[in-house]
């Protein structure tokens, strides 16, 4: 799986996302129902705090979410 992080553009309409980077999901260590902890690499761009972020399979979109902390 892949976990792409989306900039929210608020300044301008329609609302655009583009992504500030990405990383790839190497472990998830702990689940419970309102969050996850999840291990990765970052493989491009950089991963901030409180961005939200969409995780591809295939190529085709299968969760969102935002990162609470790193």
């Amino acid at each position: 799986c892949t976990l792409y992080l989306f900039s929210l553009d608020l300044a301008t309409l329609p609302l655009l996302c583009r992504a500030v980077g990405g990383a790839k999901i190497k472990a998830i260590f702990r689940t419970e129902k309102s969050s996850q902890i999840i291990g990765g690499e970052v493989i491009e761009g950089r991963v901030v705090e409180k961005k939200k972020f969409k995780i591809f399979r295939d190529k085709v979109e299968i969760g969102e979410g935002e990162i609470g902390e790193l």
